[in-house]
């Protein structure tokens, strides 16, 4: 398995809330997983896909968060990749490769 960023829109002015609990929920699966609240109402997650999934699937974080998206890399800088997707939020920008 593969560690995967993943960019989570959720409530606006909620996300330190959501970011601590969503955080909590996979760190019983994953004690290596980062959350940040990288904007108003977005959050990033990095951690396995597959715990992040078991944690959206719950009651709560259902009806917290909005839509989410996954992708491979995050970087400072923008990145010169041809073919790939990016999204910029804040100073960070997420890449998932063609």
């Amino acid at each position: 398995m593969i560690r995967k960023y993943i960019l989570i829109k959720t409530i606006p002015k909620k996300e330190k809330t959501i970011t601590r609990d969503l955080c909590d929920c996979i760190y019983y699966f994953d004690d290596g997983v980062r959350c940040e609240a990288v904007a108003t109402g977005v959050i990033y997650v990095y951690t396995y896909i597959n715990y992040f999934e078991a944690c959206n699937s719950m009651k709560y974080f259902k009806a917290l968060i909005k839509k989410f998206e996954v992708f491979d890399h995050v970087d400072n800088k923008e990145p010169s990749c041809v073919g790939c997707h990016v999204v910029k939020v804040g100073s960070l920008y997420f890449i998932r490769m063609g």
